[in-house]
């Protein structure tokens, strides 16, 4: 029932979408609008569904609809967002498949690609979070721990309740190796953690501890450490 409500509500915005193109195809947000719709379809057909090779043409036509509003409108950064991804994606492809997507006609540029959602993540539209969030995978997946960290401090800041936040950026200190500030982020979450009722993911406790008890190894504080992970193998997790 959710898949068909879902499919239903996609289909009419599509529909939307495009006739707002047809009526105003000089228009920057009409066009903005079918790539969004186009790109919440293919992120649902590749990842719910499964389908890789299904979302390809989908994610095609979000590329090239945000890439039309660049040209009518370079102000309009946040349709960076969509085409600095699948740039910065393309160019993490082995060779054979990055030439499949050129003559597809996807671009690729890894630097290009970053600065793209970065510009996304600063401009004040409705995709900003989604570009802040997409920073903090790409800055860890670079190694660039400092800068997953700012962004993760911007997103706490405008989502003070998403408790992931904490568990993301203990993470990535971890990662960086700044156990100390692991630590302490890893503890100030778990607070947040025990003072939130809201349903839990599956082994969530577990991953917290296990975390934090990564950081205390590192910080050569064996007797804590060894809490952590004790408590993390008592829980039902991964």
């Amino acid at each position: 029932d959710l898949a068909a409500r879902f499919h239903t509500h996609v289909a009419r915005a599509l529909q939307l979408a495009e006739a707002a193109v047809a009526a105003r195809p000089r228009d920057p947000q009409a066009h903005y609008d079918l790539g969004a719709v186009v790109a919440l379809h293919a992120s649902y057909v590749a990842t719910v569904e499964g389908k890789i090779l299904g979302a390809f043409r989908a994610a095609r036509r979000c590329y090239d609809a945000h890439e039309r509003v660049l040209e009518l409108d370079p102000s309009r950064k946040d349709a960076g967002l969509i085409v600095g991804m699948y740039r910065y994606i393309i160019s993490a492809l082995s060779l054979p498949i990055r030439m499949l997507a050129y003559v597809a006609g996807f671009g690729g540029d890894k630097a290009r690609g970053v600065r793209m959602i970065e510009e996304a993540a600063g401009y004040p539209g409705e995709g900003r979070a989604d570009a802040r969030f997409a920073l903090v995978l790409i800055y860890n997946r670079e190694a660039r721990y400092d800068e997953a960290l700012g962004v993760l401090t911007q997103l706490q800041r405008d989502y003070p309740r998403n408790r992931i936040l904490w568990l993301e950026a203990g993470s990535t200190a971890v990662r960086g190796g700044r156990a100390a500030d692991a630590e302490r982020m890893l503890t100030e979450g778990l607070g947040r953690l025990a003072a939130d009722s809201r349903p839990k993911m599956f082994g969530e406790e577990a991953l917290w501890h296990l975390k934090r008890g990564t950081a205390r190894v590192a910080l050569n504080k064996p007797a804590q450490a060894a809490e952590d992970l004790r408590f993390t193998l008592s829980r039902e997790a991964r």
